[in-house]
């Protein structure tokens, strides 16, 4: 009786390839929680709900490269959420964008017109 013949351990390896199938399928979607669904897969798949849980995680859970989607809504109108910008920061911008078209005119890539008509864009 100690002895397992092809026919027993077939039938064994048929049942680990099932009861690791949640595990499997995850590791194939490369799914976010594979490690996870694979260590829950190994302590509760013994459960039928317990497989039957990781076995619809794995075919329906997040998968590496799929892009996470937030909704943000303004659930509080009386609060306005856009950002604030100081004068500093808007002058600093109105700096940085002179320089560059100076940068463009320097070069001879922009005429003098055109670095004065942006220039007054700039500061209006």
């Amino acid at each position: 009786m100690g002895k397992f013949g092809m026919t027993e351990l077939i039938l064994i390896f048929i049942i680990l390839l099932l009861y690791f199938l949640p595990a499997y399928i995850a590791s194939n979607r490369r799914a976010v929680d594979r490690t996870l669904i694979f260590v829950l897969n190994l302590l509760v798949g013994w459960t039928f709900i317990g497989w039957i849980a990781m076995l619809i995680w794995a075919c329906v859970g997040r998968t590496e490269g799929e892009p996470v989607v937030l909704n943000i809504t303004n659930s509080y109108p009386e609060y306005n959420t856009t950002p604030r910008y100081s004068r500093e920061d808007d002058f600093g911008k109105k700096m940085e964008n002179i320089q560059k078209l100076k940068e463009l005119f320097d070069s001879g890539a922009i005429t003098k017109e055109e670095f004065d008509n942006q220039k007054s864009r700039i500061l209006s």
